[in-house]
């Protein structure tokens, strides 16, 4: 019985003070995004979990991508960023850098919102990676460092060509089951 108390204690502790440990974030929206080749499609940057005590009020980083699946087409800052937005540029290898957003003080954001929006093209079957690189978030109070996890597109081989490879097996059983 004593046992059953110490656990229910650790578990109440653990509920009322872990909701206040919850760690700012930005990522990708949707993560992973499944592409065909060829197509146009977008990937928005997401914040979320900040809180008033602890806004975003802008930052700068770069993005990171595998050229061989993907292009980087544009990156659209969000409209409520209103001072000097900055879409950034691409670079000759795998980085499109410079991307910024801004906004007054008393305009910082807290709970979940866009930053940006990435306009990409899938290029070959694959799997790319994309990476916020070099970011520096910050809030009016302190320097932020929230958990920048990696998103990912997915550019699958087509249907048809998983029909045709699938078929063309099917044949090579039956020539080998007739040879027999």
């Amino acid at each position: 019985m004593n046992k059953q108390l110490k656990l229910v204690g650790v578990l109440l502790f653990s509920i009322l003070f872990n909701t206040s440990v919850m760690a700012a974030t930005v990522g990708f929206d949707p993560n992973p995004k499944q592409a065909s080749v060829g197509e146009v499609f977008t990937v928005d940057i997401v914040g979320s979990e900040f809180t008033i005590e602890q806004p975003l009020a802008g930052g700068t980083f770069d993005i990171g991508f595998d050229s061989t699946y993907v292009q980087i087409n544009s990156v659209s800052i969000d409209p409520h960023w209103d001072f000097l937005p900055q879409g950034g540029e691409p670079t000759d290898g795998n980085v499109w850098i410079g991307v910024a957003f801004d906004a007054f003080v008393n305009d910082a954001l807290a709970g979940d919102f866009t930053i940006a929006t990435v306009n990409l093209t899938a290029l070959s079957e694959g799997l790319s990676e994309i990476v916020i690189l070099d970011s520096q978030l910050f809030s009016p109070s302190e320097r932020l460092f929230p958990d920048l996890p990696p998103g990912a597109v997915v550019v699958p081989v087509p249907a048809a060509l998983w029909l045709f490879g699938s078929g063309i097996i099917g044949l090579i059983g039956v020539a080998r089951k007739h040879d027999n």
